[in-house]
């Protein structure tokens, strides 16, 4: 197990990596080009960005924080998968997707303190991550997707993919708009 943690961070660190060079060279651009109040504005918002409590740099790298803790989260995640019934994890897992909603619309946009706000909205995109995780990982555990005649039918299929995508989307813009 621990060598198993050992590697999880050595990869973290790897992203981490990729992850500063680009938010340094993208300060270094801002800076050239004049906009030394916003890249990298403050040092507090440097140091921020850079320990993945903010993501005013690059905005495509919002997934890096959540995707860090998902990452630690991973062995106690295998944990739970692997000791309790699939269905009542999954329910479970569901339960905290929906809670993720809510907590955009009730509490989120009422916080003034900016501290909260980010550390509200870091547990909300890890609630609404790990869910997809838990399938995954559910997935994963029971060989479902080498096994299934189902899905092969599916990834065979010109048709059934896209019929899945849009059921999968329409999912999620129905509990984003709730």
């Amino acid at each position: 197990l621990h060598l198993q943690y050992k590697k999880r961070i050595q990869r973290i660190m790897r992203l981490l990596i990729r992850f500063w060079l680009i938010m340094i060279l993208t300060c270094a651009v801002g800076f050239a080009m004049g906009m030394s109040d916003r890249f990298p504005g403050s040092v507090w918002n440097f140091i921020l960005n850079a320990c993945l409590i903010k993501s005013s740099y690059v905005g495509a790298f919002w997934f890096v924080q959540t995707y860090t803790i998902l990452a630690l989260l991973s062995g106690v995640f295998y944990k739970i998968v692997k000791k309790y019934s699939c269905w009542m994890v999954l329910i479970f897992s569901l339960m905290l997707y929906a809670a993720a909603f809510g907590i955009e619309y009730v509490v989120l946009g009422k916080i003034d303190n900016e501290a909260l706000v980010l550390c509200v909205n870091a547990v909300m995109l890890f609630l609404r991550s790990q869910f997809s995780f838990v399938i995954g990982m559910i997935l994963a555990k029971d060989d479902f997707v080498d096994s299934s005649r189902l899905l092969m039918r599916i990834r065979k299929s010109q048709v059934l993919p896209w019929i899945v995508l849009i059921i999968v989307i329409m999912v999620r813009v129905v509990f984003r708009h709730m």
